[in-house]
């Protein structure tokens, strides 16, 4: 829920708010939704369905979407529920970082959505951020998806260009993800850096400097 109502916000700040509004778009099988997110909903012209026994395991293999959609397309209709697991590892003791919030925001929503779609049936996205030995804030963003050779990587990181991994997956798209990603970071002086191995997964890390910190 918090992942879609920001992702639509984003294209808002991008498009304007009228441009979103006039879709009218519809969250399907929302779960446990509170007021402030009700207010957003309102504020972007959202409805949706409310589903209060929704169960991630409906978007299983076996569950009702692929039972009634057949399982590959479900898959395309409910990405979110084809992982098994999402789970996040903040370090709550880290200092203040000094970079432009809607710059990090974008860098995680990319970096997110690289992950939940080439990530399948059983595999998991995690969400980390730790502070490193040389003092540096590290954002890390880890799948075990399809993962990457060393060349898909350099592919990847070149502006306009699609993996054929793309075209296989039904991802489409720019091919501006991980470049534009990887420039927003180094227009905040943080570190980009991306490892991946073909059918384990991938690791992206984003660093911030000590000289980004806020005095402690």
């Amino acid at each position: 829920m918090a992942q879609a109502l920001f992702a639509v916000e984003t294209v808002a700040a991008d498009l304007g708010l009228p441009a979103v509004r006039a879709c009218r778009h519809r969250l399907e099988h929302v779960e446990l939704i509170h007021h402030a997110d009700i207010e957003r909903m309102r504020d972007l012209g959202m409805v949706a369905s409310v589903q209060p026994a929704f169960d991630a395991a409906w978007g299983g293999p076996d569950g009702m979407y692929a039972a009634r959609l057949g399982p590959q397309r479900a898959v395309r209709m409910n990405p979110f529920g084809t992982m098994a697991a999402a789970r996040n590892a903040y370090t709550l003791t880290l200092p203040a970082v000094t970079a432009d919030a809607r710059s990090v925001r974008q860098i995680l929503f990319n970096l997110l959505s690289n992950s939940i779609k080439f990530t399948g049936v059983g595999g998991q996205v995690i969400v980390s951020t730790a502070r490193s030995d040389d003092g540096e804030v590290v954002l890390r963003v880890r799948d075990t998806g399809v993962g990457m050779s060393e060349q898909d990587i350099a592919v990847a990181m070149e502006p306009f260009r699609q993996l054929a991994t793309s075209a296989r997956w039904g991802s489409g798209g720019t091919g501006l993800g991980l470049p534009l990603t990887k420039a927003l970071a180094e227009a905040n002086r943080a570190s980009f850096k991306i490892r991946s191995a073909v059918n384990t997964g991938t690791l992206v890390e984003v660093a911030f400097p000590g000289s980004r910190m806020a005095a402690e």
